[in-house]
């Protein structure tokens, strides 16, 4: 989820699901897409966690 600012006290959020989605900064010039932001990140192992929280 992204919150951008669009005006005074006005903020828009914007969901991705996509790994191909881009998340974009424009206030730094700078976009990355989700699957380079995750892509170390192993959320099977985060839902097993998840099923065994006394692990």
């Amino acid at each position: 989820m992204q919150y951008v600012k669009t005006g005074k006290k006005r903020w828009e959020i914007r969901e991705y699901d996509v790994e191909d989605e881009v998340i974009a900064l424009h206030s730094i010039l700078f976009q990355i897409s989700l699957e380079d932001l995750y892509n170390k990140v192993d959320f099977e192992a985060e839902q097993v966690e998840e099923a065994n929280p006394d692990r």
